[in-house]
């Protein structure tokens, strides 16, 4: 998670998820096949949120237990804090033994909530 400012909530999305292309590359080694889904215009505790989605194939491999492919999922609301934009992230590797499914980044990204500020709040 992290926050943004000086953009829009589509704009912070679609930034963060061409993070991918960091994020599984290699600079010694051919870049991954990225495959871009969105935007998806969803809702997180009743506020706007949209949402990428980046399928990579072909990522390089230093180790054996490094992943061939990957999910990257994206969904930036309005800010929960400090920041006016909250960017969210669910990196989910495949390829490997028991890989979790997709549904897990799914199932994450439904349980963002925006904190109750009465809670451990001083008396």
């Amino acid at each position: 998670m992290t926050g943004r400012s000086g953009s829009t909530v589509a704009d912070a999305a679609l930034d963060a998820a061409h993070g991918a292309e960091i994020i599984f590359g290699d600079s010694d080694a051919p870049a991954p096949t990225l495959h871009y889904s969105g935007p998806l215009s969803i809702t997180i505790d009743g506020e706007p949120a949209v949402r990428y989605t980046v399928r990579a194939e072909n990522v390089h491999r230093s180790e054996s237990c490094d992943p061939s492919e990957a999910t990257f999922d994206v969904v930036a609301t309005t800010g929960f804090a400090t920041a006016p934009i909250a960017v969210f992230m669910v990196e989910l590797h495949q390829g490997l033994d028991r890989s979790l499914d997709h549904s897990v980044a799914d199932t994450i990204i439904s349980t963002i909530r925006r904190s109750d500020p009465t809670v451990g709040a001083a008396e």
